[in-house]
């Protein structure tokens, strides 16, 4: 009868126990027709977390620090002339011009284009993104970490801006994640 019942106790044991969730996050549920016909899947760190985009506009978002919640945003965009350039220059723009330091790096990703986009300083967070008169938080000793990465047809864009400190501590994983990056097709 012991028998029986640790032999039972096993099974419940192992058919309860969680199997660990895969890291590859596939986006081939998001309609993307109107955007990029192609699809990149990524793997994302461990110590990251999906969570709900906070926008329609994101294709995905990660939780990179639970403490400050500071998030890492995906977006797609079609292929428009000088779009790189352009986000850029947009991007260097949301810091206060006297206080910020900025580096580009450009490279493959297989075939694919890759330009990293770092800057920091003091970040001008607007209190509504598509209402520039609704005014800004000035949020010191911050840094945007970016990625965008090319296709024929279109472009991602990985885009994270938090406590210099937090952004420092989780470059390493977003180096990880934008050269896991693959193309679906």
């Amino acid at each position: 009868m012991r028998l029986i019942i640790l032999f039972l106790s096993i099974i419940i044991f192992v058919s309860c126990t969680k199997v660990p969730k895969k890291t590859v996050i596939e986006r081939t549920d998001y309609d993307n027709s109107k955007l990029a016909t192609g699809i990149l899947n990524y793997t994302v760190p461990g110590s990251w977390q999906r969570v709900e985009p906070s926008s329609s506009m994101r294709v995905d978002e990660l939780l990179i620090d639970p403490i400050s919640q500071t998030k890492l945003a995906i977006f797609i965009f079609p292929k428009i002339p000088g779009i790189v350039e352009a986000n850029l220059e947009r991007w260097k723009g949301q810091f206060k011009e006297d206080a910020v330091t900025e580096s580009t790096e450009q490279f493959n990703q297989g075939k694919l284009p890759v330009t990293i986009y770092q800057a920091e300083g003091t970040f001008m967070e607007a209190a509504e993104p598509m209402n520039p008169a609704a005014g800004v938080t000035e949020k010191e000793d911050h840094k945007m970490l970016t990625a965008i990465i090319e296709l024929n047809d279109g472009a991602w864009f990985f885009k994270t801006v938090g406590p210099k400190q937090i952004i420092d501590n989780q470059k390493a994983n977003f180096d990880q994640l934008i050269r896991s990056t693959w193309l679906v097709n």
